[in-house]
């Protein structure tokens, strides 16, 4: 082999490797680009499905939440309307409590009450928990009442109630006996007076602010 022919040969296996060597380099290059873009592909889904995932957790909880609250609402829904229905549970209503107090002593034709309403305040009843969705108010009612006995106050009580014009708690009553009745039998006059405070309730929603209301006699 003469020195020209092999150096043609070597020319042409150099150009070889170089066309191989790029094929080389291509083949690297779109390995490295084909294991790149499925990383970051798998990482794409992976992110989506982590965002489904969660995305249906929350639809399940909403959910489980809106189930126990429509239980809620069918447990107590009639039991409610009753209530709001006796007018146990809404706005205030002075006039009403102050109706029912005229009906019952001139139909149990009682001697004439004196009474009171203090202005509306937050109020706490012992022993049961406190509701987030709700709050409590009362409003103190001062009542003087003279008594022929002390069954006359006891009727008075029992009447309002029956009257379901609202719900009330007995504070405390004291009831003192006259000084003409003292030294003398029980006769068809005030024998007895009657000092009570009883505070009737109103519930409100937590988010709901109560209308200032001054007060009344």
């Amino acid at each position: 082999m003469t020195g020209t022919e092999f150096s043609r040969l070597v020319k042409e296996n150099l150009h070889f490797m170089r066309i191989a060597l790029a094929l080389l380099g291509l083949s690297i290059l779109t390995g490295v680009g084909l294991f790149l873009g499925s990383s970051a592909f798998d990482r794409h889904h992976l992110e989506r499905y982590a965002q489904a995932k969660q995305q249906l957790d929350t639809a399940r909880q909403n959910n489980l939440l809106a189930n126990a609250k429509q239980e809620d609402i069918d447990r107590y829904l009639a039991a409610y309307q009753s209530l709001l229905a006796d007018k146990q549970i809404g706005e205030e209503r002075r006039l009403d409590w102050i109706d029912a107090l005229s009906r019952i002593r001139e139909q149990r034709k009682l001697f004439p009450v004196e009474y009171d309403i203090a202005a509306r305040r937050p109020y706490t009843l012992t022993d049961v928990p406190s509701a987030n969705a709700l709050k409590i108010f009362a409003s103190r009612m001062s009542i003087r009442l003279p008594l022929l006995h002390e069954g006359d106050l006891f009727t008075l009580l029992d009447d309002l109630r029956a009257q379901k014009v609202g719900l009330f708690v007995l504070d405390q009553c004291d009831i003192i006996r006259s000084v003409a009745a003292k030294d003398s039998p029980p006769q068809l006059a005030q024998n007895l007076t009657a000092e009570c405070a009883l505070d009737w309730l109103t519930v409100e929603n937590a988010g709901q602010s109560p209308m200032p209301v001054p007060p009344g006699k």
